[in-house]
């Protein structure tokens, strides 16, 4: 068995191939493979903790960045501010200017949708204006209710009716 061996490894013969010479690549493709090098290195050191800063161990977390509340907008004078409340306006009167749109920052406390709408009176026989419907908590609109000659409108909640007032405009 060992002469077969030996017989076998006589009869294979061994080819040394000289490499050919190389030829140059590409210029696009020496591009992406510098690109390549590049982004595996900035991957290297974003794992140890980011480039050019300390490095942080293995595992450790990250801070995560905080987001901040979003500004509440700030009504400009002569603005009417209305809340709602545990299914309440703030108020049941509103006043406006004859003549001049009525600019109304209303806010939903609640966890349920609500809106403004003004009506010619109680009998809600004529809608003058109705904001978009909207869910809170604690979300603003800006409504912007066109302008009406002076008298007395009627105010209200289109989702929930029984939250309603008087708008005066004079």
């Amino acid at each position: 068995m060992a002469g077969q061996g030996v017989a076998f490894w006589q009869q294979v013969h061994i080819v040394h191939m000289r490499p050919a010479s190389p030829s140059p690549a590409p210029p696009l493709l020496r591009a992406a493979g510098i690109l390549l090098a590049l982004l595996v290195v900035l991957t290297a050191c974003d794992a140890i903790g980011g480039v050019g800063g300390t490095p942080t161990p293995r595992g450790t977390p990250r801070p995560v960045a905080t987001p901040r509340p979003t500004p509440e907008p700030t009504p400009p004078p002569g603005a009417v501010i209305l809340d709602v409340e545990g299914r309440q306006f703030s108020t049941a009167l509103i006043e406006g200017v004859a003549g001049v749109p009525t600019v109304v920052y209303f806010t939903n406390h609640d966890d349920a949708n609500h809106n403004l709408t003004v009506y010619r009176n109680a009998s809600l026989d004529l809608e003058l204006f109705r904001g978009d419907i909207f869910t809170g908590p604690d979300v603003t609109v800006v409504y912007e209710i066109p302008a009406l000659a002076a008298g007395e409108y009627y105010f209200s909640c289109y989702v929930t009716p029984s939250m309603h007032g008087r708008f005066i405009v004079r």
